[in-house]
């Protein structure tokens, strides 16, 4: 940007106040940085083959995504600044550092080890004490600022949710041709029980029952009995308000 500022908003606006001016501005372009690494279990010391790296500069509004591939993730193109890495693998608990890039830098190896954390874990069935392959199980925090995590029941019907930090969550299953749950049998989020998940709380039976629901199949057609293709149909139960 103009005048060496760091930023849009900081830029210093051009003023051309008669015609035929020139301003002149001597570029100087400096070199940009890398940052690489590997991400491992924290317990065992094996590479976690894939997820993400989010990097974000304090001072810049930069935020850029880079995949973890084998283990490892490079970010390339970075102004040189203060950036915080946080890494994101599903079953695993957030973890993020930060790092102060110098012009030209290729800072690395950069080692961030994830803990799987706690974990919740049930039997997901149908009203027939059938159990429920496929389901997928949601666990969404209270807290705003830690992630949603997810699995889907085995053929057994069992799930395992893990990387989850203490706290209070909002559970919910759902699964194609039936009706969705909460935890504890509800089915309004807001109505839903909590689960609180704490170190010294052993959470493995959290079970959910779905009732299957019924399906309307029809056809629409126009005034000449053409069927008609991209069409809505829907369907408003009654007494419900």
């Amino acid at each position: 940007w103009y005048e060496d500022t760091t930023g849009r908003s900081e830029a210093v606006p051009v003023v051309i106040d008669e015609p035929g001016a020139e301003v002149v501005w001597p570029v100087v372009v400096a070199p940009l940085a890398s940052a690489y690494g590997q991400v491992v279990d924290a317990v065992s010391g094996q590479a976690i083959h894939s997820g993400i790296v989010l990097i974000e500069g304090l001072a810049l509004r930069l935020r850029k995504r880079v995949a973890i591939v084998d283990g490892y993730f490079i970010a390339e193109g970075l102004v040189p600044g203060a950036y915080r890495l946080q890494v994101l693998v599903g079953g695993y608990v957030t973890a993020q550092t930060g790092v102060t890039l110098a012009v030209g830098d290729a800072l690395g190896p950069i080692e961030i080890g994830l803990s799987k954390g706690l974990l919740v874990s049930g039997r997901v069935m149908g009203q027939d004490g059938k159990t429920l392959a496929g389901a997928m199980v949601v666990a969404r925090p209270l807290r705003r600022d830690d992630r949603i995590h997810a699995a889907t029941t085995l053929e057994n019907g069992t799930y395992q949710i893990s990387g989850l930090v203490p706290g209070d969550y909002i559970l919910e299953a759902r699964k194609v041709g039936f009706d969705h749950a909460y935890y504890g049998g509800q089915k309004q989020k807001k109505s839903a029980t909590r689960l609180k998940v704490a170190k010294d709380r052993e959470n493995s039976d959290v079970d959910f029952v779905l009732g299957q629901v019924g399906a309307i199949v029809g056809q629409v057609t126009d005034a000449q009995n053409e069927p008609i293709a991209g069409a809505r149909v829907v369907a408003e139960p009654l007494g419900t308000g």
